[in-house]
């Protein structure tokens, strides 16, 4: 009886330890709910215009919200310009791995999260994408990728692509280093 409760008991602390030991690994180095907003470059605090459809290139929202009181919506109607808006450019360091995740609320069409690498002069090394695969729910999306020789800061992309049209909120972005 007394080697079945130390078995058990040894089992329940490895467990524990494995549970602590995963979610120490990973280390959030940004996030942002989207809810500060510069009202003059119409874009969340930090991040910049990546590309737009015809100066549009989404907008904040009350509409449909994960938490906070702002999302960040794009409507797409275009299948031949894209959009999209660019966090702030984040310390990195390369051979480490990082992911971005977003929680994504998509109407319709498809909505794409990229994950990219900088050098120090400014050269973007080895984007990569992911995207949603439900719709009318909130899904966190998320794409990890190890950092290529080179890099020196890590950002994320709130997109949608050139061929796509569709309907879609962003919210809740970070990224983090994985150990």
């Amino acid at each position: 009886m007394k080697f079945k409760r130390f078995g058990f008991m040894l089992l329940v602390v490895l467990l524990l330890g494995f549970v602590g030991a995963a979610s120490a690994a990973e280390k959030v180095i940004f996030t942002d709910g989207l809810e500060d907003i510069d009202a003059e470059a119409n874009v969340p605090k930090g991040w910049v215009v990546f590309s737009n459809n015809n100066g549009d290139y989404g907008s904040a929202s009350k509409d449909i919200v994960r938490s906070g009181s702002l999302s960040w919506f794009m409507d797409d109607p275009s299948s031949t310009a894209s959009l999209g808006i660019r966090s702030p450019k984040i310390p990195a360091e390369a051979g480490k791995i990082y992911r971005a995740a977003s929680y994504v609320f998509v109407l319709s069409g498809t909505a794409n999260l990229y994950i990219e690498f900088w050098d120090a002069d400014g050269a973007r090394l080895g984007p990569q994408s992911t995207k949603n695969t439900v719709r009318n729910e909130w899904e966190e999306i998320f794409v990890t990728k190890e950092a290529p020789a080179g890099t020196k800061f890590v950002s994320l992309i709130l997109y949608s692509q050139q061929t796509n049209t569709g309907a879609h909120y962003f919210d809740d972005v970070t990224i983090m280093e994985i150990d």
